[in-house]
C-alpha cells in the first residue's frame, strides 16, 4: 500500500508541474513580455503574502473577522429593530 501512495503522489506531482508549466505557456503567450512580467511580479508578491499568512496571520484574520461581522454587525442589526 506505501509503493501505490507513493506513486500516486509522484504521478500527482508530475502533473501539478506540467499543469503549472502549460499556465505560464499559455499566459506568456498571451501577453507581451512586460504584461506578463507585470503578472510574474504581482504573483510573487501574493506567493510572499501567502508565506506571511502561513506564520499565524489566518488566526489573526479570523479575529478580525470575527470582531467586525459578529460584534459590530450584531450591534447594527440590535440598533436597528430596538432603537425606535
Amino acid at each position: 500500500m506505501n509503493i501505490k501512495s507513493t506513486f500516486l503522489l509522484g504521478v500527482s506531482k508530475l502533473l501539478e508541474k506540467v499543469i503549472a508549466f502549460s499556465f505560464y505557456f499559455i499566459i506568456a503567450r498571451t501577453f507581451g513580455s512586460a504584461e506578463f512580467g507585470e503578472f510574474s511580479y504581482f504573483f510573487s508578491l501574493a506567493s510572499f503574502v501567502m508565506v506571511m499568512f502561513d506564520f499565524g496571520g489566518e488566526i489573526y484574520c479570523v479575529r478580525f473577522l470575527y470582531v467586525v461581522c459578529v460584534v459590530f454587525l450584531s450591534n447594527r442589526i440590535i440598533a436597528l429593530f430596538w432603537n425606535k
